[in-house]
């Protein structure tokens, strides 16, 4: 079965990637940032462009974003005050064994000289009600930015037509740790169209 969908959204958010998205639950184009290993979930094509957001203190000019089997790609133009350079994506989602599913990230640059930077996910959704989701992001401090670790549960306690997850997330620079939480629903009543939001 072929599917093929397309989005398009406007971004305002400081710091933060719109749509909202969960590391538990999200098995889209935007796995690629949520979590790799939940692109195994779906097949097909899908794709996203994000139109200029803020990221940390860069601007983000245009990103796009694809799906295509268990594959996903993704590349962004972004600049600050100093530089203006690319970053692309390439993410994989294999499962492995019956409800458990990894998946990787390789992220790269051009235009400046980063180091790649990597990022390993898994999920496992043993029945229809309940998904749960982890993902380490930038292995080994790439760049001189921090690794982060983050857990995340997702469930459906009426039926596949809303959700709701919570992720904890443990950033990890030079030994130390910070932790912050986010709460992400998602409300579809009719079919094909769908509410999110996220709660920090």
């Amino acid at each position: 079965l072929m599917l093929i969908t397309g989005s398009l959204f406007a971004q305002s958010a400081i710091n933060q990637l719109l749509p909202p998205s969960s590391i538990a639950v999200t098995d889209n184009a935007l796995s690629i940032f949520a979590n790799p290993a939940a692109l195994s979930y779906r097949s097909g094509f899908q794709s996203f462009t994000l139109l200029p957001f803020e990221e940390k203190g860069f601007t983000n000019e245009l990103g796009v974003y694809y799906m295509i089997g268990n594959l996903g790609f993704g590349g962004e133009w972004l600049k600050n005050p100093e530089d203006f350079y690319q970053r692309w994506h390439l993410s994989l989602g294999v499962p492995v064994w019956r409800w458990v599913n990894i998946g990787g990230t390789c992220r790269w640059f051009g235009t400046v000289e980063d180091s790649p930077e990597y990022d390993l996910g898994a999920i496992a959704r043993p029945f229809p009600w309940i998904s749960v989701g982890s993902v380490i992001r930038n292995i080994g401090e790439e760049n001189d930015s921090s690794q982060t670790e983050e857990f995340g549960i997702g469930l459906r306690p009426f039926g596949e037509r809303f959700t709701i997850a919570g992720d904890i997330c443990m950033d990890i620079q030079d030994s130390k740790k910070s932790f912050s939480k986010r709460v992400y629903i998602e409300f579809e009543p009719i079919r094909g169209i769908i509410f999110s939001t996220l709660y920090f």
